[in-house]
Formats: C-alpha cells, sequence, structure tokens
C-alpha cells in the first residue's frame, strides 16, 4: 500500500495498519530481512511505519481484508483515520490520510452540578500511545482536540464514571453525567449465514450499505464476517440494504429497518449463485461530465433502489464484485458530482467488465 499523509504535522508522523491479527504492535523498523517483516507481519496483523518528510507512506505484505489505517503524530495523537478493504495481490496507491483535528469541550456533571478535578479519557483506539487524561477546571469543563474518526470519551471520578461514543467529533459540548448508569445498547442487526452444500474457504462476508447512499463514506458502509452468525452493532437508525457474498455465491436483503435501541433479527440467510462484475476506472479518471483526475471515485452498483455494493474506486484499478445474478446499473461519483453510469445483465456463475472513463 502506498499512500500519504496530508495536513499539517511535525514529524515524525507514523501510519498504523490494522487488520486481522491479534491485535498486537510490530514496528517494521525494527526487523532486519524481508523474510522476517512478512513472518511477523501475518502474525501480529498490526505494523506501523514512519512517514517521509512529504507525508508519504509505504506499507508491505499487508494481510489481505478490512485494513484501519490511522496516522499518528509525533505526541502520540492520532491525526487521521479511515477503514479501507484490501483484495488478495493488490498494491493500493494513491490512499490520502487528511490531518484535521477539532477542539471538542467536554462537561461533566453529577446530579446536574459541575465537578472538577475529573479524569477524563478519549479512546479513539490508537494502537500506539493511548492519549493521557485530562482533569476537567471548577466549571467541569475541558478541552479535547480530536481527529475527524470515531472515538469514545469517558470520565472518571472516585470509582464513578460516564462514557459516550462518536462516530465523528460532535459541534456540540460532549455532556457526560456521572452516576448515571446508561444499559448496554443491544446489536443493531443479528443474522444466520446458510451457505448450502457449496462452500467457501473464506468466511462469509456482510455488508451494510445505507439505503439512501450513493457515496462510500465511513457512515455509509458497514462490513463484518460470518462465521456462520453475524451481528452489526451501533449502526445509524433508518433504512439499510445487505449483501452476502462467499465466493460466488450471494444473497441480499433489502430495505432492513434499524432502530436504536433495537435488535432486528434477520434469521437464515441463504446463498445462491451470483454473478461477477470486474469494474475498472481507467487511469486518468475522466468522464464525460468532469475532467482527468487522480483521486477515487465512489461505485455505487444497485438494481432499483437495492444497493449491491458501494466501494471506492481509484484511477487505474480493478474491482471485482459478486452481485446477484440478472440486471444492474452502475454509477460513479467523485466529490458528490456524478460523472458515468452503465447497464449490465449477467447471469448466475458468469461475468461481466465494465470500464469507465475509456477513451
Amino acid at each position: 500500500m502506498r499512500g500519504r499523509v496530508v495536513g499539517a504535522a511535525p514529524p515524525p508522523v507514523r501510519v498504523v495498519a490494522r487488520g486481522r491479527g491479534e491485535g498486537l504492535t510490530l514496528s517494521l523498523d525494527s526487523l532486519q530481512s524481508a523474510e522476517q517483516k512478512s513472518r511477523n507481519v501475518r502474525w501480529f496483523g498490526t505494523v506501523f511505519v514512519q512517514c517521509d518528510h512529504d507525508g508519504a507512506f509505504a506499507l508491505d505484505e499487508l494481510i489481505p481484508g478490512p485494513i484501519e489505517l490511522t496516522a499518528v503524530g509525533a505526541d502520540g495523537a492520532t491525526l487521521a483515520a479511515t477503514t479501507l478493504e484490501l483484495r488478495e495481490g493488490e498494491l493500493r496507491t494513491g490512499v490520502e490520510l487528511v490531518v484535521e483535528r477539532r477542539k471538542v469541550v467536554c462537561h461533566v456533571t453529577r446530579q446536574g452540578e459541575p465537578v472538577a478535578r475529573a479524569a477524563v479519557n478519549c479512546d479513539d483506539q490508537n494502537p500506539i500511545d493511548p492519549a493521557r487524561p485530562l482533569f476537567t477546571d471548577a466549571d467541569g469543563r475541558c478541552e479535547l482536540s480530536i481527529a475527524n474518526a470515531p472515538f469514545t470519551v469517558t470520565a472518571r471520578m472516585r470509582g464513578d464514571e460516564a462514557s459516550r461514543h462518536f462516530d465523528a467529533p460532535p459541534a456540540e459540548v460532549v455532556e457526560l453525567e456521572l452516576g448515571v448508569r446508561a444499559p448496554a445498547e443491544p446489536p443493531s442487526l443479528i443474522g444466520r449465514v446458510v451457505a448450502g452444500a457449496a462452500r467457501s474457504a473464506a468466511p462469509p462476508v456482510v455488508t451494510a450499505i445505507r439505503h439512501d447512499a450513493v457515496e462510500c463514506t465511513r457512515d455509509a458502509v458497514v462490513v463484518v464476517e460470518a462465521n456462520p452468525n453475524f451481528t452489526f452493532s451501533g449502526l445509524a437508525a433508518g433504512t439499510w440494504d445487505l449483501v452476502v457474498t462467499a465466493g460466488g455465491r450471494v444473497a441480499s436483503l433489502a430495505g432492513v429497518a434499524v432502530q436504536r435501541g433495537a435488535t432486528t433479527d434477520l434469521g437464515d440467510v441463504a446463498l445462491s449463485s451470483g454473478a461477477t462484475l470486474d469494474v475498472t476506472l481507467a487511469a486518468d479518471g475522466a468522464s464525460a461530465t468532469a475532467p482527468p483526475s487522480d483521486a477515487d471515485a465512489s461505485l455505487l452498483v444497485r438494481r432499483g433502489e437495492l444497493r449491491l455494493a458501494l466501494v471506492k474506486l481509484a484511477p487505474g484499478e480493478t474491482v471485482r464484485l459478486v452481485v446477484p445474478a440478472g440486471k444492474a446499473t452502475l454509477e460513479l461519483r467523485r466529490d458528490g458530482q456524478w460523472l458515468d453510469a452503465r447497464e449490465v445483465v449477467v447471469a448466475a456463475d458468469k461475468s461481466a467488465a465494465v470500464v469507465f472513463g475509456a477513451k
């Protein structure tokens, strides 16, 4: 994987990649040979490298699958974070981590009164250097500097604690009330994948896509594995489409309702033979409505209003998707701008190739 950390950040800046390993941290710089690097990366699952003076970084021998990327500053603070899917044998280039830290005020109270000297921790899953606690002032307030990434803020005082989770820094003050025990949030969706006689070597992948989503953003697509049971936690309330893939088999569920504080049981989800789409964005990324660009685009594959796939597609990249057989509409967007569209019809166990931006 090749990319760059963009934005003001004093060196050294490190980039962490976390895959499906055991969650331990390993410095590539501490290893002596390529063989050692490869063996240890696949064993530990988490690696970090130091960026060049211009923010460029290179990560090799990553484990295919979901990869969490985190840029960490010289002071150990999280600068930026994102999650992407890496395929076997893929060299992903042009990855950007944009530094965007925001100031958020945390207000800690007990029975409506401010709590001074409460310890406040902000956990953004930084695997290198978890943030040290801050302490509230006489008004029960302290100021947090937070990257534009999911985080949990926790306040503690004399054995009492309160916490809240956010997908991104909020515009309002974070209010924490000590002494209030909030019940655990139940799972949003649960279900079980029924693979049938044809089984894939890899576990089934279940993707939830917001029913109104047209661009691949952090809160629009959530991916989990099934073994064969699967669970989605923390999905935003609303309507989601689900797609399950395993090898060349697929299942789709349209318009699944998610309600805050409630669990929707989808029961057994049976797989059937799917169709394969190989979608390529030409190297210049041009279209009839947009000039050439080296920025990633969002590829939406749908049947009517049912979302079948929503992925990032870089110029020069080909992505392979498994979708239900039949008709599908492919739409390409970048930064909210519609670029191009195609319609295809693919039979079960067959494949089709689609190229966007070809001359």
